[in-house]
């Protein structure tokens, strides 16, 4: 019977890391990378935190809408879920090359 106790809470564990890796599915999993980089769990993005993710990194001044220096949950959110409307949106198609 004391074996069940660690087998129930590992398998509690193992749930509980695949829903927080899986992030918030309205925004694509936006809000567990947003929560992984703050660091000091302020709700913001300052660019010491975001410089360890180089593409977060990168993006930095587009993501910091208004331009206070930190990066918002709903600025780092709006931003990631922009970039993934364009990618679900089709490609229009290539035009017909002129053979002349």
């Amino acid at each position: 019977m004391k074996s069940c106790i660690p087998i129930s809470a590992l398998a509690i564990a193992l749930a509980s890391g695949a829903a927080f890796a899986g992030g918030n599915k309205e925004h694509g999993g936006s809000t567990a990378q947003f929560e992984s980089l703050d660091r000091n769990s302020d709700q913001r993005l300052s660019q010491t935190e975001a410089s360890a993710d180089r593409n977060v990194s990168s993006k930095f001044a587009a993501l910091d809408v208004d331009g206070d220096g930190f990066v918002t949950k709903r600025e780092f959110t709006a931003h990631m879920e922009k970039g993934e409307q364009q990618q679900q949106q089709p490609m229009p198609p290539d035009e017909p090359r002129n053979p002349y």
